[in-house]
């Protein structure tokens, strides 16, 4: 189907025949079925040629002799049994066997696979009926629950493991540790070296300087909270024994780290938004440092107030759950919905927001750049 053969001296592509097609998919489907999937659309019989009329159109098929006529003659024998082309019973010689219908979890029904034909010679296996006692159920890796806010898509009363098959090794449980300890040692060092520098002379360093100290100041929080995650342990952080933890936390250690990580990145997240406007204000004319900093006020109101609603709304719909690699508490690890909402979402805005103003004092710095430019030949040919 995906690599048919090709001829020198026949222009299309030799395809299998319709009939071998039939007889794998008459094989392979209740097999399939018993494992929840249909028969692909690719590999769609109806569209390949039929070794029968081949002398008709002149469209050749590739096929082996003996599966065509042992397919021939099941056809033949199905025919025979209705005349009304409905196989109520498949003939269970030995490549046409009867299967029963069975769900997911491999039971057989008490209800046969009913093998419709298509256009009155070729049978097909009932593959598409959708039976109502076909349901998913909580397998490893992951755990059966007495919660049903433990969930795994749809599937109520299961949890995830508390670590991730990627960690089964001690060797990579230490090695995640390590990463995080240096990365995270990393951050906090260059991010109270720039708040030490801000905090000697703060006169220095006025508006639209400022911000960068309040970014700072939350991303070391940030990384202080990935310490914390490495100092009380996975387990401690991210789960209830053996399982992930998810839905309603009661763990100190959980929302505690939540918080330094959540609240205080959706905050730097903010200050750069604030760090933006007020560069975008100094590169007006008639905004001097003084005159931003007579909003200060609402700057802080805008970045300290916005990431704690989101936390609390996260916190409202029991959106914290633990991360199966990393270890620690967050938003979205289990559900995607809370990672678009709580994470991405907010984060693409202030992105935007921030690039924008970025952009509009570009654009101000280039109009100043071009008056200038004027002013000076201006003088020039005063002078001359």
């Amino acid at each position: 189907m995906y690599t048919p053969i090709c001829q020198e001296n026949y222009e299309m592509e030799v395809m299998p025949c319709q009939e071998v097609c039939i007889e794998a998919r008459k094989r392979c489907a209740p097999i399939m079925q018993q494992y929840g999937f249909k028969w692909p659309v690719t590999l769609s019989c109806d569209t390949l040629p039929k070794a029968s009329d081949q002398l008709k159109t002149g469209e050749i098929c590739a096929a082996p002799p003996d599966a065509i006529t042992e397919t021939s003659s099941s056809f033949e024998q199905h025919s025979k049994d209705n005349n009304n082309n409905i196989y109520k019973k498949p003939s269970t010689t030995k490549h046409s066997k009867h299967f029963p219908s069975v769900t997911m979890d491999g039971k057989a029904l008490n209800e046969d696979i009913d093998i419709i034909a298509e256009d009155g010679n070729m049978p097909i296996i009932g593959i598409d009926i959708i039976d109502p006692q076909c349901e998913c159920r909580c397998v490893k890796p992951f755990h059966v629950t007495e919660f049903e806010y433990h969930k795994v898509l749809n599937v109520s009363n299961c949890a995830y493991s508390c670590r991730s098959p990627a960690l089964s090794r001690k060797a990579d449980q230490i090695f995640m540790d390590n990463w995080i300890t240096a990365w995270a040692s990393g951050c906090l060092f260059l991010c109270a070296f720039t708040a030490l520098t801000f905090l000697i002379e703060m006169e220095r360093f006025p508006y639209p300087e400022r911000p960068i100290f309040f970014l700072s100041l939350c991303q070391g929080m940030v990384a202080i909270g990935f310490l914390l995650r490495v100092y009380l342990g996975h387990e401690t952080i991210a789960c209830d024994g053996n399982i992930l933890k998810s839905g309603t936390i009661s763990s100190n250690s959980c929302l505690l780290n939540f918080i330094l990580i959540y609240y205080f990145g959706m905050a730097a997240a903010t200050w750069w938004v604030i760090l933006s406007l007020t560069w975008v204000l100094a590169a007006v004319p008639n905004w001097s440092t003084e005159w931003i900093a007579k909003y200060s006020t609402y700057f802080h109101l805008f970045s300290w107030c916005l990431p704690l609603i989101q936390t609390i709304l996260v916190i409202i719909f029991d959106g914290i759950d633990g991360d199966s690699l990393s270890g620690i508490c967050y938003v979205g690890n289990t559900s995607v919905i809370n990672l678009r909402y709580f994470v991405l979402l907010p984060l693409i805005i202030y992105f935007i927001v921030g690039v924008c103003f970025l952009i509009i004092g570009f654009l101000n710095l280039w109009g100043i750049r071009s008056s200038l430019k004027k002013l000076i030949q201006q003088l020039i040919e005063l002078q001359n």
